[in-house]
């Protein structure tokens, strides 16, 4: 009877210290895939099931995020197996597209010979104001390039110079009035292979974005890198950067810190700490849009 008891014991506690926690949408129940923790300006991504380790939590109190979703402060007490996070409802302007009109190519500008080190669990963003030509026209496709791991002169520190798998997911942002940046678009991970030299979104039927004259930030977050035998690696993905010019539209680059104080979550590569080498620099994006 001791030995039972002790046994019921023993699995009660390891319960305790592994309990897998859900991060899940308010309304859908579905499971939100690669969700933020944070607690103590430190973080990591819930698994591709949305799914967590309660105990990966060094903090009593900690949050939940994801892009489009209110963020949830928590204290590790009480949570139970499931956190929902409410939908913000953020609605992408209604678009008509007329059959007659034609979508429009505007590639990345030609390859510079400078990259940008992107780490996990941070972002690079680009503002991308349009010429007169194409204010409002409708965004079809966003896409960045990433650097060809065969010229990178460490590639052990490369995610996608092995056969690895990287996840990454595309956001586009604008600012309101009191210049903070708010979210109209969060794509679903998006999962890259070291053969793709283009990370790229494409919006499907009529679903687009409208480019307004003052601009949008698109920005590419770096989940995580897995090897092929799944296992989390603390690898970097190499974006390549180019001359700061494009004749479809005009640009700036920009850093977003994921776990650190909003105040400073947001910096723009042309300012330290970053090498004046990139101040010169812009990262390359492409577009497919259909103009107005």
């Amino acid at each position: 009877m001791k030995i039972l008891v002790v046994v019921i014991g023993y699995f009660c506690m390891l319960h305790s210290f592994a309990q897998k926690v859900f991060v899940a949408d308010k309304e859908t129940r579905e499971t939100l895939a690669f969700a933020f923790v944070k607690f103590n300006y430190k973080g990591f991504y819930t698994d591709e099931n949305g799914a967590f380790e309660l105990n990966d939590v060094s903090q009593e109190q900690f949050s939940v995020t994801y892009l489009g979703y209110r963020e949830k402060l928590l204290e590790k007490r009480e949570v139970k197996d499931t956190i929902f996070l409410e939908n913000l409802n953020y609605v992408l302007p209604e678009v008509v597209i007329n059959a007659k009109q034609k979508t429009v190519n505007l590639k990345p500008v030609k390859r510079g010979h400078h990259y940008f080190e992107l780490y996990q669990k941070h972002e690079i963003m680009v503002l991308i104001v349009p010429e007169k030509k194409y204010v409002d026209a409708t965004i079809k496709e966003i896409s960045f390039v990433r650097k060809n791991p065969l010229v990178y002169y460490n590639k052990e520190n490369e995610c996608l110079s092995h056969n690895n798998i990287a996840y990454v997911r595309i956001n586009v942002y604008r600012k309101d009035d009191n210049k903070n940046f708010i979210v109209i678009f969060s794509s679903p991970p998006i999962k890259i292979t070291h053969k793709q030299k283009l990370i790229k979104y494409e919006f499907k039927n009529t679903d687009g974005l409208s480019w307004p004259s003052s601009g949008l930030y698109a920005g590419l977050e770096y989940i995580t890198c897995l090897n092929p035998d799944n296992k989390h690696l603390n690898k970097n993905l190499s974006i390549s950067l180019g001359p700061k010019h494009n004749k479809h539209f005009s640009e700036r680059t920009f850093y977003k810190y994921y776990v650190l104080p909003d105040s400073i979550n947001v910096k723009a590569l042309d300012k330290p700490p970053f090498p004046k080498i990139m101040w010169k620099q812009n990262m390359l994006v492409g577009l497919k849009v259909v103009p107005r």
